[in-house]
């Protein structure tokens, strides 16, 4: 097992060291500072990892000075045709130096895990579980380093930790493509029962490329609000507010339709079993073991959510009062859209295809705000057998009851991984 692979399944305790090159800024709230740029000919690169200004204090807890010790590295040109990836371990001053890298864009992965005694030093409410991030730099022979700085994972609450949400094409007997075989999965990654009634579950108003009648600056006011998220769908959970605990560790699904899929097309999942089920307009298939949850207003697709085979975004919110949220209109077709609150934000996934066949029709810069997402999943993917894969967010250890601990750091791309759906399971 290679070193980054070991990282994933333990607790680290050390530092990094350096500074390495430059300029594009990374994503997942990775920060590119250049430092000292060295002769011209220097081949030498320092890359240090760092906090974020904003988890400097849990930092100082700790006693880390100057990076982020024993983080583990991974860097990766983005060339494919230049090499592979290279992982190294950040010494005690949190960098690592790298040799022999062609001149290049690189993109520079970083994640600790923090140790028991680490956790330990943390009072009650302040809860990181480690730090993970990257950012992309450009080799040259004027750099000689750079401070790469990534965000802390936090324990939250109330969170999504499977999706999976891609459409089957061709699947039906006409020829048609099935969309909805859908389902989130919800985990409660805190300490204490968390009581699903009122939660929302939504997606924000669904524009992500560029097109001539519908640009993205269009939308800018719903698609990158860093003040709350504008939700185009919304769906509550029922309750009257202690009908559905969920207790720390535990799973729960909702479905698109909670039925038997497979029978429909060979590999489909079974969510006859779901606890929660999307309801749709009059017609929809309805599991009377399974509890609906409610639209609250916007737009419902025949079959609760919209389907989201080119991509899209998902969000958690707290229970708010809907009297009270700010309202606005669809710039294409009129349709109200309600904007939840940063502060009842939960959590929020988004994906779109890792190639951009459209070049004609870019994707915006962003699904939504990064105060939300730092960086949009690349997840989807055309080939025949991709809807039986999911995105499945990172498990990086355990309670001391042996409950699992997940990775949050509010970026899709970092916290979620590909790999065959499982309903019900970690």
């Amino acid at each position: 097992m290679s070193v980054w692979g070991k990282f994933r399944g333990a607790m680290a305790s050390h530092h990094i060291a350096g500074l390495a090159a430059f300029l594009a800024l990374g994503c997942s709230g990775g920060e590119v500072k250049i430092v000292d740029p060295p002769p011209t000919g220097s081949s030498g690169l320092k890359i240090t990892i760092a906090p974020e200004p904003a988890d400097q204090s849990f930092a100082q807890l700790l006693g880390w000075t100057s990076g982020i010790p024993g983080a583990e590295i991974r860097v990766t040109p983005l060339d494919s045709t230049v090499g592979r990836s290279q992982t190294f371990t950040a010494d005690a001053s949190g960098s690592a130096s790298v040799s022999g890298l062609a001149p290049e864009q690189y993109v520079v992965e970083a994640r600790r895990l923090l140790s028991a005694s680490e956790l330990a030093k943390f009072g009650t409410g302040r809860d990181p579980t480690g730090f993970a991030g990257r950012g992309t730099i450009h080799v040259s022979p004027t750099v000689s380093s750079a401070i790469v700085t990534i965000p802390a994972s936090r324990r939250r609450s109330l969170l999504i930790n499977e999706v999976s949400w891609q459409a089957v094409f061709q699947a039906l007997p006409d020829g048609a493509t099935y969309y909805d075989n859908g389902f989130i999965e919800m985990y409660n990654n805190s300490d204490t029962i968390i009581h699903l009634d009122g939660m929302t579950i939504g997606q924000p108003i669904n524009i992500f490329r560029n097109y001539p009648d519908f640009p993205c600056s269009m939308f800018e006011r719903f698609r990158n609000d860093a003040t709350g998220i504008w939700a185009q769908v919304i769906f509550v959970f029922p309750g009257a507010g202690q009908d559905y605990p969920l207790a720390p560790g535990k799973l729960v699904v909702v479905a698109q339709d909670a039925i038997d899929h497979s029978g429909i097309f060979p590999g489909l999942p079974d969510l006859s079993g779901a606890a929660f089920e999307f309801t749709g307009r009059p017609g929809d298939v309805d599991n009377p073991a399974s509890a609906n949850l409610i639209s609250r207003g916007g737009y419902t697709a025949p079959h609760g959510m919209l389907n989201m085979s080119l991509g899209g975004t998902i969000f958690v919110a707290a229970p708010v009062n809907f009297a009270d949220l700010e309202s606005g209109r669809d710039p294409r077709n009129d349709n109200v859209l309600s904007k939840f609150p940063a502060a009842t934000i939960l959590d929020t996934f988004s994906t779109v295809f890792p190639n951009d066949d459209y070049p004609e029709n870019p994707y915006c810069s962003e699904l939504v705000n990064r105060a939300f997402d730092r960086e949009t999943g690349k997840f989807f993917s055309e080939s025949r057998g991709s809807f039986q894969i999911s995105q499945s967010r990172r498990s990086i250890g355990v309670t001391a009851d042996s409950r699992p601990i997940v990775q949050s750091t509010r970026s899709s791309a970092m916290d979620f991984v590909n790999g065959p759906f499982s309903p019900g399971r970690m």
